[in-house]
């Protein structure tokens, strides 16, 4: 969950987007689903309904980390989102400073698949 901090003056400020995670604090993730799909024609050619399969969710990730942190390779398994056994596709360090540093993250899931 993000937190909310209290500044001079009584206004709030806050870090982060919803969610926990043990890799630092999230700036921003989304979550996106895409589904293979094929046509279902009737006798004369027409499409009648439209088959939906191997639903595919992507999740992109942007985290504000400890630079001594250790970034996610390619290949490990995540939960987030609340979506379990999506793999990492790709991180990327993005910046550094002040101790800190940006990782962006894509990782996917295929509806399918049991990665652990």
């Amino acid at each position: 969950m993000a937190n909310t901090y209290t500044i001079k003056g009584g206004s709030n400020v806050k870090w982060g987007a919803d969610g926990i995670t043990t890799l630092g604090t999230c700036l921003s993730h989304s979550l996106k689903d895409d589904a293979k799909t094929e046509p279902v024609p009737n006798s004369m050619g027409a499409t009648v309904g439209e088959v939906v399969y191997d639903i595919e969710s992507t999740v992109q990730l942007e985290i504000l980390a400890p630079s001594a942190g250790t970034k996610p390779d390619a290949g490990t398994v995540l939960q987030i989102d609340g979506v379990a056994g999506l793999l990492v596709m790709s991180s990327e360090k993005n910046a550094e400073g002040k101790g800190l540093t940006k990782w962006s993250i894509t990782a996917k899931k295929y509806t399918n698949s049991t990665f652990a």
